[in-house]
């Protein structure tokens, strides 16, 4: 716990640090869901799933609208589109770096379906998973694989 708020902390003082000097944008306004990067955004999450992006904003419209705006925009428009990596690559990379957090298991189990509906087998996402073990251990490992028992069990009904 000491270890995740410490490196918590690193990266927070890193981004107050050089967030001045990148040229990017992060702020959202309510004129961003008029922008291309909102639009690309929509899309590729209706690659993954096509219920995602009405799901993401569905869920955070009282609470946090502003939040569905960034994930939007900022993750499937900006970071997930600027990638030379295929969507397959994507993916198992966002599997194996959720399986290791160990604590963003909706995610994960989005990201699974997403795997699965863009047209990786089961047995490639077990392997992603099953290569952090030496990193992150047991414990998370086991947590990721039971996510994608429970994904592919849901599929089968």
């Amino acid at each position: 716990m000491v270890v995740q708020l410490c490196k918590y902390l690193f990266f927070g003082f890193l981004f107050l640090t050089f967030a001045p000097f990148v040229n990017a944008q992060i702020k959202i306004d309510s004129t961003q869901k008029s922008s291309t990067r909102y639009s690309i955004g929509i899309e590729n999450l209706n690659e993954l799933d096509k219920e995602a992006f009405q799901n993401i904003v569905d869920n955070l419209s009282e609470i946090a609208p502003e939040l569905s705006d960034y994930i939007v925009t900022f993750a499937y428009g900006d970071i997930y589109e600027n990638s030379h990596l295929s969507q397959r690559e994507k993916q198992l990379i966002i599997i194996s770096s959720l399986s290791t957090k160990g604590d963003a298991l909706p995610q994960l189990k989005f990201h699974i379906n997403a795997g699965l509906n863009i047209g990786l087998k089961p047995d490639e996402i077990k392997d992603a998973i099953l290569q952090t073990l030496p990193y992150v251990g047991f414990p998370e490992v086991l947590n990721a694989i039971l996510v994608l028992k429970s994904v592919v069990d849901e599929r089968k009904d």
